[in-house]
């Protein structure tokens, strides 16, 4: 990350200095997007009386967050409309954690927790049976995601979903990217689809 920084001559400060940044940053977008004249005092950023046009047709535009740790986390809750896992996979459990915290944090300040969009990324490859899957495994320890036979990953993706995660970023693997996205676009978007038209009632 620090190249990132490096490549735009900003020095990179601590976390918590970023993440005060992040949050004037949200709350001065937002002030900006709703009124004629916005003045703001955040912990480092102030303006008086600032404009903005054109400003969005749609009166905002959603706001997405990486967060991995609680103030992060809190941070979603109280100013973000979604957030991106950061440092892709998680299990259930952390999932579930990191989660609740950001809907708790959501709750105290009056938001709807439900309205907080959720993705997590990781590791993409439909085995054809259970041995192929535990090869690929084996072949691939670090890889993490929705790893399994067709029955596996849907069965994955209802969980998480249930735990509060409503969007999936799949990075194929495997010896044919290709085939792997087909083999997702064939047996996996549409039972997906089945299963969330069925949740719908």
């Amino acid at each position: 990350m620090s190249a990132d920084y490096d490549a735009y001559g900003i020095p990179m400060r601590p976390v918590g200095e970023r993440l005060d940044d992040l949050i004037d940053a949200i709350e001065l977008m937002r002030g900006l997007w709703s009124n004629e004249k916005f003045t703001f005092e955040g912990k480092n950023v102030r303006v008086t009386d600032a404009v903005c046009d054109p400003k969005p047709v749609r009166g905002t535009i959603p706001i997405w967050t990486g967060a991995g740790k609680p103030r992060g986390l809190r941070i979603v809750g109280r100013l973000a409309d979604g957030w991106i896992k950061n440092r892709g996979w998680a299990s259930l459990e952390e999932i579930s954690g990191m989660i609740a915290i950001a809907q708790k944090s959501a709750v105290r300040v009056g938001r709807d927790p439900d309205s907080i969009r959720c993705v997590l990324g990781g590791t993409g490859f439909v085995a054809s049976n259970p041995a192929e899957a535990a090869d690929f495994q084996a072949q691939n320890p670090s890889a993490a995601g929705l790893v399994g036979t067709t029955a596996e990953i849907l069965t994955k993706i209802a969980s998480y979903h249930k735990a509060g995660v409503d969007t999936f970023l799949v990075r194929p693997e495997g010896t044919d990217a290709a085939e792997q996205i087909a083999q997702f676009g064939k047996e996996i978007i549409p039972e997906v689809k089945r299963m969330a038209a069925t949740a719908r009632g």
